[in-house]
């Protein structure tokens, strides 16, 4: 009798045991940008560039703000390399376009300048995928405005490259 319950109490507490290192063993599947699509994303935004007969340079990076594809126009302004590297990881570690910090810049709100790594220029855009964050795109060598235009047309375009 007593061996029949034994018997049982193993079952059960292995039965327990498998079941809950099969839920906590779990990843989570995510999309992420790959080096083709940030190509493709970085061409729109250089072809908005050169019709603004502006010189940039062009960044994409992924979801955890690492660089993952960078292209800088002949004469381009060198400081504008880190200025758009500033100001993609800026859109990745606050998932908004940098143009808010700046708008807020303009309002007189000075305190942004004090957040840590914020390069509070337009021109920084969040890359959005079905309602995720994936990356962010910047453009860097004309005026914010202009970079901004640039960032945000090659950000949207993202359903054109990967479909639906």
């Amino acid at each position: 009798m007593i061996n029949i319950f034994i018997r049982i109490f193993i079952f059960w507490a292995a039965t327990f045991l498998l079941s809950v290192s099969a839920s906590a063993g779990q990843l989570m599947s995510r999309n992420a940008l790959t080096l083709d699509v940030a190509k493709q994303m970085a061409a729109v935004a250089m072809q908005y560039t050169i019709k603004q007969k502006g010189l940039a340079v062009i960044v994409v990076m992924d979801d955890g703000g690492h660089l993952l594809y960078l292209e800088r126009m002949d004469d381009a302004p060198l400081g504008s390399i880190d200025a758009a590297i500033g100001k993609a990881r800026s859109a990745v570690m606050y998932q908004r376009p940098t143009e808010v910090f700046q708008k807020m810049m303009e309002e007189g709100h000075t305190n942004v300048l004090g957040i840590s790594g914020l390069v509070p220029w337009g021109g920084g855009v969040p890359v959005m995928w079905q309602g995720h964050m994936i990356g962010a795109i910047a453009v860097s060598g004309m005026s914010p405005e202009q970079d901004a235009a640039a960032a945000s047309l090659a950000a949207n375009t993202i359903s054109g490259i990967v479909g639906r």
